[in-house]
């Protein structure tokens, strides 16, 4: 939703969709429409990505362990799971 908000295209309009909260007629399916043209999900995975990454170099400092090793797993896990 913040990469859409950011696409000029859509953030007047996508802006008026959330401060009603979504409660007028398509309101959710136009919304949705917005985040997958602007590319919202894909800039989203790819942050996700980075972030995956970041966290196992960052593991990967500490000596070989169960819970090392765990995080690595998890940070693996959360960006290849499908929604």
């Amino acid at each position: 939703m913040l990469f859409a908000l950011e696409f000029g295209e859509y953030q007047g309009e996508l802006r008026a969709m959330i401060e009603r909260g979504y409660k007028g007629p398509g309101d959710v399916e136009r919304a949705m429409k917005m985040v997958k043209t602007s590319g919202g999900i894909a800039r989203s995975k790819e942050l996700a990505l980075h972030h995956s990454a970041l966290a196992i170099e960052s593991a990967n400092m500490f000596g070989q362990s169960p819970a090392r090793d765990a995080l690595i797993q998890l940070a693996k896990m959360v960006v290849s799971r499908s929604a």
